[in-house]
């Protein structure tokens, strides 16, 4: 708490806004000690444990989802749903310039498939284990494969042509303007 405290007066905001994930708490906790207002975000429709303790205290929720008064108090409560970058908002008429940027054939249909930072062992297993019936049916991928096992997943698409491979994709803007359809975990 001493090194949150000591961020805060260094940096001195208005406002602490937590996003959940554990690191939120002890910044959040000393930020409402020491007066601040205090914001949450909620991304998710099953709230996570840091936001559900630092919910107590803060002075107002941001979710994405109804019904969230099952883990917050109604009267903070406030329906936003997600931040997204305003590059990711306006893809009309991008589909080539992302083709070209994962290095794609415009021509064929694109299928994106998004893994998650830390991979999603049964989307990236499954595939693996369509990438033949796939590229035979004349579909290309982006594939971001997290990082845990992303050698792996690469090597196995490496015999296959049209089909981009990476642990993390950081155009994401990119990929959804190239994909015709995405495949993600929630």
């Amino acid at each position: 708490r001493s090194a949150a405290k000591k961020i805060l007066k260094d940096f001195k905001p208005q406002i602490a806004i937590g996003v959940g994930g554990y690191a939120s708490g002890p910044l959040l906790i000393q930020a409402g000690n020491m007066g601040l207002p205090t914001l949450l975000q909620e991304q998710n429709s099953y709230a996570g444990l840091t936001n559900k303790i630092l919910a107590k205290k803060a002075h107002k929720i941001c979710v994405a989802y109804d019904n969230m008064e099952q883990f917050f108090p109604k009267e903070k409560i406030i329906i936003t749903g997600n931040p997204v970058r305003k590059d990711i908002l306006s893809l009309d008429g991008k589909r080539d310039e992302g083709q070209k940027h994962f290095g794609l054939n415009p021509e064929l249909k694109t299928i994106l498939i998004i893994g998650g930072s830390l991979g999603a062992r049964t989307v990236n297993n499954s595939i693996v284990g369509g990438l033949k019936k796939l590229t035979e049916a004349g579909v290309q991928l982006i594939w971001q494969t997290g990082k845990p096992n992303a050698a792996m997943y690469q090597a196995a698409a490496s015999p296959f042509g049209n089909v981009f491979v990476d642990s993390f994709i950081n155009d994401m803007s990119a990929a959804y303007a190239a994909a015709d359809m995405v495949v993600s975990r929630s």
